[in-house]
Order: C-alpha cells, then structure tokens, then sequence
C-alpha cells in the first residue's frame, strides 16, 4: 500500500494568520490548530486538486474558521473606495503594485469554502535555495509532502484565477520570489478578466508615503501627459485599472488630468528624461519574448529606484 501524502505548514502561509496588513483572507486561528483541522481533513477525503503546476496542489474544504472571502466585487458604487499601493510579500522579493478595499468600507461576506494552496517539498526547497530569507535566517526545514503557502476564503469551492501580477512574478523565475512557471496567456487573460472586476480586502490602512516633490502638488513633464506628486489631495483622485503594454493587460495607476488641473496650476516642471520606467514596465521587459517581454535581465537596483518614485507619483491622463 502506498504511503499516505503528508501535509505541513509553511512559513510563508503564517503571513495570513491574526495580520491585519496583510491582503486578503485572514486567518483568526491558531496555526497548529489549522494544520490539524486540515490534516484531519485530508485523512478522511484523501483528495488533492491539480493547480497551475504538476507542484501545486489544492485543498477545498468547508471554512471553519471565521474568515471571509478574500475578495469582493467592484460595482459602480464602491469603485470610488478602491486604494493601491507598491508593496512586497516578503523583505526579499520585489514590491509590486496591487490594489484592495479597506476591509472597514465595504460588505464582506463570510467564506463557504477554504481553498488551501500547497506546494510540493521540492518546490519549496527549490525556491527558498534561489531565494534565502533576507534576514540571514536558515529556510525552515520541510519534513512533509506537501506544504500549505496559502489560504484563500471562498464562496466556491473550485480555483479562482490567480492574480495577474503574481503570474508575472512566477513567469520571471526563482530568483525574482516567483515559481518558474511560464506565462499562460489563455490563463492570464482570464486572471485579469476576473482582477478587473474584483478587488483583495486590507484589513488597516496604510500608512500615507510623502510626497517626493517639496511642493503642495507638482507636476513634471512625461511625454505629452505628466506627472503628479502623491498627496492626500492627489490620492483621492488615483484610479487604478487594467491596460494594455505592449500585448499583455497590467495593473497600472494615474490621475486623470482634468481633475488635477488645480494641483498642476502651481507645478514645476523635470526633464522627462530624469523619470524612471514603471516598475511594470520593467517586469514586461524582463519576461521571456515568448511571454510578451523583451527579455531583458531585471536590474533590481534600479527596479527598487523605480518602486520608490512610483510610489509617490503617479501618471497624468
């Protein structure tokens, strides 16, 4: 008789549990305690749904736990209540745009269902050898089968398309915190099918970063738009949507001109020259040919100079 798969919890799930930073489904559990409902759960219906990857498996069970949906729909009447922010998984991987409600603004549902994500011990072996936490910390030692990276509260009890920018970061490979996994194209364009309509909860605001320009708004000169300063004036007028680059869909954000015009009216202008590339522009760059990029090598360096001007401005349509 083959020898029953076995089941652990890895590091990078515990993000999920009593964080209030983090977006999406929280977890209001103990771990241990999580782990064994799951185990148990596994013992009585032994059954592991194939993911996007021969090392990705899911588990659907019912939600016992208190959680809610990991994510709400966008209607003409919330859309205005939409945030973003550049923001990092993990100190060592690359921050990248994403956007959510504030849990405190709209109406969530409780889960039906969980969708526990696991990934295979080779996998995650695999990962944490091309991508050691940036702490110095030893990689957590994986004595199991199969190990849960994420939960995901549902009213489904079948897979929901990954987001977009998370397929992005698995099509760069390893060493970029993603998985190795090329671009599917037919499973991307339906991820932002589902992403331009719905949106991730956060469960506290997030702490406001300062204008780079020292003016109350400023607006420098980008092409034949421009761009403006991020303040607590200019954020309430970001919209953060899907657009096409090159020939893939991506999250990007801007302030329409219009409803900038007074912010401009006291702007200085910088040479269009001086401004980085989007963040995303980059990662499209860095992409394999075949997946829509250029296959350009990512500069960190100078990905990171882009993340910190971006995060602070936004472009003017």
């Amino acid at each position: 008789m083959a020898r029953a798969a076995t089941i652990g919890m890895d590091a990078f799930a515990l993000r999920q549990f009593r964080n209030p930073s983090y977006r999406g489904t929280q977890i209001d559990f103990d771990p241990s305690e999580f782990l064994q409902r799951v185990q148990a759960h596994f013992a009585a219906t032994p059954v592991l749904v194939p993911g996007y990857a021969e090392f990705c498996k899911h588990i659907f069970m019912p939600n016992f736990t208190s959680a809610t949906v990991g994510a709400v729909s966008i209607t003409n009447e919330n859309k205005h209540l939409l945030a973003s922010e550049y923001e990092k998984r993990r100190p060592e991987e690359l921050a990248v745009l994403e956007r959510h409600f504030l849990a405190s603004t709209v109406a969530i549902p409780r889960a039906e269902f969980l969708d526990i994500i696991l990934y295979s011990a080779e996998q995650m072996r695999k990962e944490y050898a091309a991508m050691p936490p940036a702490d110095g910390a030893t990689p957590p030692t994986i004595d199991y089968d199969w190990g849960i990276i994420s939960v995901k509260g549902q009213s489904v009890d079948y897979e929901q398309p990954m987001n977009p920018i998370t397929m992005l970061r698995n099509a760069l490979g390893v060493e970029e915190g993603g998985s190795g996994v090329p671009l599917d194209r037919g499973a991307y364009e339906r991820s932002v099918a589902f992403w331009s309509r719905h949106a991730a909860l956060k469960w506290e605001p997030a702490t406001e970063a300062s204008p780079s320009c020292s003016d109350a708004a400023c607006v420098c000169s980008h092409g034949s738009a421009g761009v403006v300063a991020l303040t607590s004036e200019t954020r309430r007028l970001l919209v953060t949507e899907y657009v096409r680059l090159g020939d893939v869909d991506v999250l990007d954000r801007h302030v329409p001109s219009a409803a900038a015009a007074t912010a401009a009216a006291s702007a200085s202008a910088t040479a269009a020259s001086a401004l980085p590339m989007t963040p995303i522009a980059m990662m499209r760059n860095a992409l394999r040919v075949e997946d829509g990029g250029a296959g350009a090598a990512l500069d960190r360096d100078a990905y990171e100079r882009a993340v910190a001007f971006w995060s602070v401005h936004a472009a003017l349509k």
